[in-house]
């Protein structure tokens, strides 16, 4: 008996008829052949498939979610999101560079070339590059780095310079140096030597924004450096308020012309009473911030360093 399903993919090299994402839906499900797979090195792999005109149409910063065969005799129930390395429209290649962890991607790393992957995307808020922009910062660690190559790709393109901060725990898993050197300047930190302490990585975005070697930052991969990333609101013995998408320190709006207003949570209100010796942070994408709206004020001794840069939503990226 035959099988009918709500949906079928866009098969790669198949009728233009397969398929029902309609022309206006920037999201297909598609099912394109494997063209390479190889290991980068011990814990890495590099995946080349063969893509449609939508799927080769991702942003930097978008990602799929790919169906992967089972490493076992037990199904793999659930897609796994892989973030987009590379999109090479002229040859019609798109890549994924991902970290072999759990049976997910064991199974995907049983895949060779001709298998056919399924896939769901481009999914997500891609990132843009600002044309006034002449020099921009990418800080990733491990499979992160995967995530920060299309932006680079993309820069190189506008003529923009990039400085690629490579975070690991040894040289060997620094990812992908030959391309961001391709568009820029690399520079490794590394678990190793200790440079890639967050003091250390601090230090060194303070001197490229000193330098006027960064317009913007982009970061992905390392919750440490993550951390960096949220801006202190009320100060020790202040009263924050959230009311009617507004902030109110001890009563008074505070302007924030870094939040664009959807961002903002009209049903996300309260009063907060900060203690002394302590500060309540909050992120810039307050829709979705986990900060101290969640797990309360945040104790000076636990504070890294003041806030220097804005890395989401994307179109707020900025720096001080």
């Amino acid at each position: 008996m035959a099988h009918t399903y709500a949906c079928s993919p866009k098969v790669v090299g198949g009728s233009d008829e397969e398929g029902h994402s309609p022309p206006q839906c920037p999201v297909e499900e598609t099912r394109c052949p494997v063209v390479a797979h190889d290991w980068v090195n011990d814990e890495y792999k590099h995946l080349v498939v063969k893509a449609t005109p939508k799927a080769l149409a991702a942003k930097p910063g978008q990602f799929f979610q790919l169906l992967c065969p089972s490493p076992d005799a037990v199904e793999v129930w659930f897609r796994r999101p892989q973030s987009v390395y590379r999109v090479a429209r002229s040859s019609g290649r798109l890549e994924f560079l991902y970290k072999v962890v759990g049976r997910g991607t064991q199974g995907l790393a049983t895949l060779t070339p001709g298998d056919p992957l399924d896939m769901v995307g481009p999914l997500g808020r891609g990132f843009t590059i600002d044309p006034t922009w002449k020099n921009i910062v990418v800080l990733g660690r491990g499979v992160g780095l995967a995530t920060m190559a299309p932006i680079s790709q993309i820069a190189g393109e506008m003529g923009v310079r990039v400085t690629a901060i490579l975070s690991a725990r040894s040289p060997e898993l620094a990812l992908a140096p030959d391309l961001f050197e391709s568009v820029g300047t690399v520079m490794k930190v590394l678990d190793t030597d200790g440079t890639s302490s967050v003091e250390n990585v601090e230090a060194i975005l303070r001197g490229l924004i000193r330098d006027q070697k960064a317009d913007a930052f982009f970061t992905c991969g390392s919750n440490r450096l993550l951390q960096l990333m949220k801006r202190v609101i009320a100060l020790p013995g202040e009263t924050f308020e959230l009311r009617a998408k507004k902030v109110y320190i001890d009563g008074q709006p505070l302007d924030e012309p870094y939040v664009p207003q959807s961002e903002r949570n009209p049903q996300a209100n309260g009063s907060w009473t900060v203690p002394q010796g302590a500060y309540f942070m909050m992120g810039d994408n307050r829709a979705q911030s986990c900060d101290s709206r969640e797990w309360g004020s945040v104790p000076r001794s636990d504070l890294i360093g003041p806030v220097f840069a804005v890395y989401w939503p994307p179109q707020r990226i900025s720096f001080r």
